[in-house]
C-alpha cells in the first residue's frame, strides 16, 4: 500500500522500481558482518545467507541486522553448546521478518531494538535477543554478566522455539514485550526469561539457565508477557 500511494501521480516506471524496492526490503538481509572474536565465516546466496561457526563461541558485528519476510539466516555451529554473539553496531534497531535457524546458540545485541514480527519464526537450542552488550574479552571468557542496557526495546510477535531439552530464551532490555510465541517445551530444563535492567546475569548450573540476577535496575522497566507456551 505505502508503494501504490508513492506511486500516484508519478511515472509507471517508479511504480515498478517501487514494487522492487519492497522485494528487495523482503529479502533483508544482515549486512557487514566482520568476526571479532572465535572462528566463523559468512556467505550469502540470493536470499539465503550462512555463517558458519568452527570455534565454540565466536563474535560478529553487523552494520545491521535485519532478516526480510522472503529471507533466511542460517548458523551452522560445532554442536547445540556452541554460542554466536552477533553484535550490531549500527544506529537502528533490528526487525527480523523472516527465519532463523541454528544447531546452536545464538544471541542477538542491539541497543536500539530487537523486534521478531508477526512473521518470524526462529528455532536454535539457545536465542537471546538483548539491548544490553558485553566485550569480546567477557563473552569469550564465558561470562553471562550483560551491562548497558540500551535505549530500544525487545518485541515479540513470532515464534521463537528452542530445539533443545535443555534450552532457553532470554529477552533482555530496558523495554520486553512479548506478543507471539516463545516455545521452550523440549525437556524440564527448558527456561523462558524476561528481564531489564542495567545489569543482569544469566545464571547457568550444568548448561542449563535456571535463573536470572537483575544485578542493577533500571527506572521505569517494562516487562509485558501475553503468551509463554
Amino acid at each position: 500500500m505505502y508503494a501504490i500511494t508513492l506511486c500516484l501521480g508519478i511515472a509507471m516506471g517508479a511504480c515498478f522500481m517501487g514494487s522492487a524496492a519492497i522485494a528487495a526490503g523482503n529479502a533483508t538481509l544482515p549486512t557487514n558482518g566482520v568476526v571479532t572474536a572465535g572462528q566463523a565465516s559468512i556467505t550469502q546466496s540470493g536470499n539465503a545467507m550462512t555463517v558458519t561457526q568452527t570455534s565454540s563461541r565466536a563474535v560478529v558485528n553487523w552494520d545491521s541486522y535485519n532478516v526480510g519476510a522472503n529471507a533466511k539466516v542460517t548458523y551452522q555451529q560445532p554442536n547445540s553448546k556452541a554460542v554466536l554473539l552477533n553484535r550490531v553496531t549500527g544506529a537502528s534497531a533490528s526487525q527480523i521478518d523472516g527465519a532463523v535457524s541454528a544447531n546452536g546458540q545464538i544471541i542477538i545485541s542491539n541497543a536500539n531494538g530487537v523486534t521478531f514480527g508477526s512473521g518470524a519464526q526462529v528455532d536454535a537450542a539457545a536465542v537471546v535477543a538483548t539491548t544490553m552488550n558485553q566485550s569480546d574479552q567477557d563473552f569469550m571468557a564465558g561470562k553471562n554478566t550483560w551491562t548497558d542496557n540500551g535505549t530500544g526495546a525487545v518485541v515479540n510477535k513470532g515464534k521463537i522455539t528452542v530445539t533443545e531439552a535443555d534450552g532457553y530464551i532470554a529477552l533482555l532490555a530496558p523495554e520486553v514485550r512479548n506478543e507471539g510465541y516463545v516455545l521452550a517445551t523440549k525437556g524440564a530444563g527448558n527456561t523462558v526469561a524476561m528481564a531489564s535492567g542495567q545489569q543482569v546475569t544469566l545464571n547457568f548450573q550444568n548448561g542449563s539457565l535456571i535463573g536470572v540476577t537483575v544485578d542493577v535496575a533500571t527506572y521505569d522497566a517494562l516487562i509485558e508477557n501475553k503468551r509463554v507456551v
